[in-house]
């Protein structure tokens, strides 16, 4: 077939022919992330059933799973983070050879963990991916096809999670792509009016601090948080925001760090509030003895890990390049150089990420 012989000569060395370049982009992207054919390296986490995403998603998973025909269908959510929290099959004997193939709730699905996939790839790419039998970077999927659509955020066009349809790879057809947008475009529709008059209020009390200041900024209510800080932070940082006093104009986080703090509503913070994260060397205004923020101590967050190293000088970079390496650097530094979340926090793709580590001889 063509499609295996264009892997052999991929995996030869060779530039292959007859294979589409969203594929080859991504055997690529699998290729640098060290990864083998042969190779089986899933990981099952922890995950979350209930979350805005899911609850949305609901309703138009299930409605399509009572219209498919093609037998042998599996329809799954996955997280931003490429793990499935939900699946469905149309035959229960599918379940147990999915286990098999470790598409269950739990698994993870990343690119960089298991190359080329439906899910994985479309969440890389943030566009729909069809990955249809040999096509996918592991052996282990190639009698499948896989076709996933990302789903964003209506407010922060964050990434939302991923859905996916699963079949044979002999059972799949042209219309697959076509299926796969209407499908994400219901969750989508679906996540649109679950959007809150509080969540939209939380955007622009952060887009109009945002343009007052360069500074790490991130807001957050009870629901959502945005901004240049890790989403894993969402609770830690709530529960500092509600014991702070709303008037001080300042919080000091249990992990040290200190924030500027704007309530999105002035005067209370159950709405909300904006943090702005000055340089250490920036002092804060001091606040008032009464007011001391009473949340649980927890683990420094990512915007304090680590030490970036500066540009090694037989680089010979430019002002601009040094400062878009030093960036890059505490990018890594930051996310414990996991190239995925670096990606994500600096806005571009993995394969732009990747051109630039090998750029800066950053590895």
């Amino acid at each position: 077939m063509q499609i295996d012989l264009a892997r052999e000569e991929f995996f030869s060395g060779g530039e292959p022919t007859g294979v589409s370049a969203d594929v080859l982009a991504s055997w690529r992207r699998s290729k640098w992330s060290g990864l083998e054919p042969e190779q089986v390296n899933h990981r099952v986490v922890d995950i979350c059933r209930d979350t805005p995403f899911t609850r949305a998603a609901a309703d138009p998973m299930l409605a399509f799973a009572g219209s498919v025909s093609t037998p042998f269908t599996c329809l799954a959510l996955a997280d931003p983070g490429g793990n499935i929290v939900w699946r469905w099959v149309s035959e229960r004997v599918l379940g147990s050879v999915l286990d098999d193939l470790w598409l269950f709730e739990g698994s993870s699905f990343e690119e960089e963990l298991v190359g080329t996939n439906g899910v994985g790839t479309a969440l890389e790419t943030r566009r729909p991916a069809v990955v249809i039998g040999a096509e996918h970077y592991l052996h282990l999927w190639r009698d499948w096809a896989c076709v996933a659509a990302p789903v964003f955020h209506p407010v922060t066009r964050r990434t939302c999670g991923a859905v996916n349809i699963t079949c044979r790879a002999g059972d799949a057809t042209t219309l697959l792509r076509g299926v796969i947008d209407m499908l994400a475009a219901n969750v989508q529709q679906a996540l649109d009016a679950d959007s809150s008059v509080s969540e939209r209020r939380l955007l622009d009390a952060f887009l109009a601090r945002r343009r007052r200041t360069r500074d790490p900024m991130i807001a957050v209510n009870e629901r959502l948080v945005i901004g240049d800080g890790d989403t894993a932070e969402h609770a830690y940082l709530w529960n500092a925001i509600r014991a702070a006093d709303p008037a001080a104009g300042r919080i000091d986080l249990p992990d040290g760090r200190q924030a500027r703090m704007w309530p999105v509503t002035e005067g209370m913070v159950d709405d909300g509030a904006v943090l702005a994260f000055p340089p250490a060397t920036t002092p804060l205004p001091e606040l008032p003895a009464a007011s001391s923020p009473a949340a649980s101590p927890a683990p420094a967050g990512p915007m304090t890990a680590g030490v970036p190293t500066a540009a090694p000088d037989n680089l010979r970079l430019t002002p601009l390049e040094r400062a878009e390496y030093t960036t890059i650097e505490s990018a890594l530094v930051t996310h414990g150089r996991n190239k995925s979340k670096t990606a994500d926090y600096l806005g571009i793709s993995r394969r732009s990420l990747y051109d630039k580590l090998h750029r800066y001889r950053l590895g």
